[in-house]
Parts: C-alpha cells; sequence; structure tokens
C-alpha cells in the first residue's frame, strides 16, 4: 500500500463548479456512501452539503460509527482525528477490525506524518478544507478502492 501525501488535496486542472456547485469534479457513477465522523457539527452539516447527492450517514460519536459499520457497508469513511472519547486513529483501527476493505480519510488541522505513516490512510486532507478539494478526494478514494 502506498503512503498517502500528508496533505494532498490538489485537484486536477478541472474547470470551476458552476456557482453554488460544491459537487466534485467527476460525479458519481453510482450512489456513493459515505460515513462522516466528527465531533463538530456544523462540520457534519457541510458534509451533508458537499455530498447531497450521496447517501451520507454523519456522526459525532465514534461507538456510533462503529455501530454503524457493524450494520452497513460504505464506500469510504472519513474520520477526524481530534475527538474527545477515541481519536480518529484508533476508530480507523476499528473499523478496519469491522471492514478491512473499508477505505479511511483522515481530517485534520494538524495530522503527525508518522502517524500516517503507521496508520496508512486511504488519504489525508488537512482543515480547513475547501468543498471541491473535499469532494475531488473522496471521488478518487472511491475510484481507486472500488466497492461492490
Amino acid at each position: 500500500m502506498q503512503t498517502p501525501e500528508a496533505f494532498d488535496v490538489s485537484t486536477d486542472d478541472a474547470p470551476p463548479p458552476a456557482a453554488g456547485s460544491l459537487q466534485p469534479s467527476t460525479p458519481p457513477a453510482v450512489t456513493w456512501r459515505l460515513l462522516v465522523v466528527d465531533d463538530e457539527p456544523n462540520l457534519l452539516d457541510l458534509a451533508r452539503l458537499i455530498f447531497a447527492e450521496a447517501q451520507v450517514a454523519t456522526v459525532e460519536e465514534p461507538q456510533r460509527a462503529i455501530a454503524e459499520v457493524e450494520q452497513a457497508t460504505f464506500d469510504v469513511a472519513l474520520v477526524d482525528v481530534s475527538m474527545p472519547e477515541m481519536d480518529g486513529w484508533e476508530l480507523m483501527e476499528r473499523l478496519r477490525d469491522l471492514d478491512p476493505a473499508l477505505p479511511v480519510i483522515i481530517m485534520s488541522g494538524y495530522v503527525d506524518p508518522e502517524r500516517v505513516r503507521e496508520h496508512q490512510p486511504a488519504a489525508v486532507v488537512a482543515k480547513p478544507y475547501e468543498a471541491r478539494a473535499l469532494a475531488d478526494t473522496v471521488a478518487r478514494v472511491i475510484a481507486e478502492h472500488p466497492r461492490p
């Protein structure tokens, strides 16, 4: 598995989205199933807006994220690193125990490159992030890790 770039949220040279559009530059061929875990409700609201065309489960508590993965299959999980009850790195490992093929994107204001090498997330997105960059990163990760 390749080590993701610590703050690689670059996009290709696609034209800018239409005014008000937050969709990725490559729209999903099928409906995406996303799990977003963040203890900041406003960022969960933003994720629902960015991925309005997808099936999005948003949770504030890591234990609820674990319960979601026990009950459903997701194309990707977006996980915040800094959460009070369990950090994102531990949650990522717990989710992988339940679903080894689930790609996890780590989101954080600061990411230790050593932790990235150790845990090997599918991608890392630096906060604050731009909606388009997040959407394009999710599209790339889903394309690289197709699920049935």
